[in-house]
Order: structure tokens, then sequence, then C-alpha cells
């Protein structure tokens, strides 16, 4: 009798071709998930870098207006909104004669 199950072999194809399928199947996926893992890292990656060089960037810019001292330069941001220094409104930003940001009230700006 055992001679009789160790020479019956139908089916063991079947079940070697089925063994293979599973283990490519899951190189197949397990490279599928790699691949989005490092597409994933290299976009926060580029994203990070994009924005490290526009930070640096508008930093230069910064520092090239103030030491210009030209327009609304370091010195204009010291001496306050009334452009005179030793006044109370020393230190407070002024953006322009374009902006006033007490002037407006419930959506109605006054001159």
């Amino acid at each position: 009798m055992v001679k009789h199950v160790v020479s019956n072999e139908h089916g063991g194809a079947f079940f070697m071709a089925m063994f293979c399928m599973v283990l490519v199947s899951v190189m197949g996926l397990t490279a599928l998930y790699v691949a989005n893992t490092e597409l994933t890292e290299s976009s926060k990656q580029y994203e990070m870098a994009k924005a490290l060089y526009l930070a640096e960037g508008g930093l230069e810019r910064a520092i090239l207006e103030l030491q210009s001292g030209l327009g609304n330069g370091w010195d204009d941001e010291v001496a306050g909104v009334d452009g005179e220094t030793g006044t109370v409104d020393d230190g407070i930003l002024s953006f322009g004669d374009q902006v006033d940001c007490f002037a407006y009230n419930a959506g109605e700006t006054t001159s």
C-alpha cells in the first residue's frame, strides 16, 4: 500500500505550479509596495527641498532689501509707522501707505 501512495503522483505538478504562482505574486506585491514607498518618500523629499530653497531665497531677498536702505528698509521698521525714531510707535511694523490695518471696520474702509 505504501508503494501505491508513493507512485501516485497525479496532481503534484498542479500544487507545484500553484506554489510558484503564490510565491511570484508575493514577490510582485512586495516590489509594488517598495516602489510605492520610494515614490512617496522621494515626493516628500522633493517638497522639503523646494520649501527649503524658497525659504532661503526669501531670506536672501529680505536681507538684500533691508541692506539696500531703499523703500521700506529696516530703519523704516524700527522707526515705526510715522518714520521717526523716539516716538511711541517705534518697532510697530508698517506695511506702506496702501495698507492700514486699523481702517477696516465691518467691511468698510475709512480714509
